[in-house]
């Protein structure tokens, strides 16, 4: 699965434990994928710092459809949990 991430507003420290993070959980999402062939499918997360809290946004692109996540939290793990 090819993926793009994009980090709006993170520190460098922060973009990087987002972008680990987010890694812990992609063997579960893939597991899901597997009637998929993997030159189809699309990953996009964005990761966006706000005062006070995080907004991740995962878009899944399939040759079927697309899949949309949001979430806000005020730290960055609760958001991607909630997004994946």
């Amino acid at each position: 699965m090819s993926d793009h991430m994009v980090f709006q507003g993170c520190t460098g420290w922060e973009k990087e434990a987002i972008r680990s993070y987010w890694l812990q959980k992609m063997p579960r999402i893939e597991r899901l994928l597997t009637r998929f062939p993997e030159d189809q499918r699309e990953l996009r997360l964005t990761a966006t710092r706000k005062p006070k809290r995080f907004e991740v946004r995962a878009a899944l692109l399939l040759p079927t459809g697309s899949l949309v996540a949001e979430a806000s939290s005020s730290t960055d793990r609760d958001a991607v949990d909630a997004v994946a």
